[in-house]
């Protein structure tokens, strides 16, 4: 069966200042401005899935539904890929119905993404991936060459790092966003700084770190230093950082393939 992943064009994140601009943005810790610039560079996404006949290879919905169940969870542009919630990959993994049919295998079928400018969902094509590598606990890169530019850029080093952690909420079809300044320090390995906890947790997606980075004098950027991992109670920055990891196996269905 041909390996298929999907592949989203999404949003771009790309914040150029005045000096101006850039002493009132850090000194004020304007949320709403910084709302506005991070707006279209998360998205709501639905993966659905349905059961195939190990023997047949024909596929089954449930009830009169086009599919046999489904997940949302967040997705981020990246350069060079795209970072998701890793149950996007999987979307069958919590799903009680699955395990009634063990005569059958779950695989991808559908990917829907939520457009907050048009207020409506578009159905994405599905392309080849190239690799995909667990991200902590939650979290997937998957990796694609088309994603080279316009996207949010990886904050390729360690350190002590001053930006604000992203919490994502999943609210009405779309995501919004609740922002707490902190101070953190990434380094190497799953488990790193641990992060005050989001003020509220219902409808809560994920969240994600970004670092306050300067490209040249005058502009501002805002790097992806880490995604924010739940443990033991704990809410932890862990770094994304690029590691030598396996890539996960993932059943996924035909491209051409029809219920």
């Amino acid at each position: 069966m041909k390996k298929i992943v999907l592949l989203i064009l999404l949003g771009v994140l790309t914040l150029n200042m005045s000096a101006q601009s850039l002493k009132d943005f850090l000194e004020t810790d304007n949320q709403e401005m910084l709302k506005n610039a991070l707006r279209h560079s998360f998205y709501l996404m639905r993966q659905e899935f349905q059961l195939e006949n190990n023997a047949t290879g024909e596929r089954y919905n449930i009830d009169s539904l086009d599919y046999f169940g489904a997940y949302e969870g967040y997705c981020i542009r990246v350069r060079h890929g795209f970072i998701c919630d890793c149950k996007l990959l999987e979307p069958w993994a919590d799903d009680k119905n699955v395990s009634a049919y063990p005569q059958f295998s779950p695989v991808l079928s559908y990917t829907d993404v939520y457009n907050a400018e048009d207020t409506l969902w578009y159905r994405v094509k599905l392309q080849p991936f190239a690799k995909v590598r667990k991200i902590g606990h939650n979290a997937v890169f998957v990796q694609d060459s088309l994603f080279s530019a316009d996207a949010i850029s990886i904050d390729q080093e360690y350190g002590e790092k001053d930006g604000w952690a992203v919490w994502l909420y999943k609210k009405g079809n779309g995501i919004d966003i609740s922002l707490i300044r902190q101070k953190i320090s990434v380094g190497s390995g799953d488990v790193q700084a641990i992060l005050e906890a989001p003020v509220r947790k219902e409808n809560l997606l994920g969240g994600v770190y970004l670092s306050v980075c300067y490209p040249s004098p005058g502009k501002i950027d805002l790097m992806l230093a880490a995604m924010i991992a739940y443990k033991d109670g704990k809410y932890y920055a862990v770094s994304i950082i690029p590691e030598n990891k396996p890539v996960l196996k993932i059943s996924v269905a035909d491209e051409d393939s029809s219920d």
